[in-house]
């Protein structure tokens, strides 16, 4: 697993395939993706109304090895 540089943000942009919505997730993990992998994530259902909405994860993982 690679650690996050200090200083840099631990965020990723997905893309919600159920509604096509672009979402930031603050994760600690956010380091540990490549673009295009598909990943479960699990979070408390709370959602900014920014733009794109914003969620932080309690939980992200590879689609093959959910939370």
């Amino acid at each position: 697993m690679r650690h996050r540089p200090a200083g840099l943000p631990c965020e990723l942009c997905v893309c919600d395939h159920e509604n096509c919505q672009q979402v930031l997730v603050h994760t600690d993990n956010a380091c540990c993706f490549r673009v295009g992998q598909q990943v479960c994530i699990k979070f408390s259902g709370a959602m900014t109304r920014s733009c794109p909405p914003q969620i932080t994860a309690d939980c992200v993982r590879p689609v093959n090895c959910c939370c």
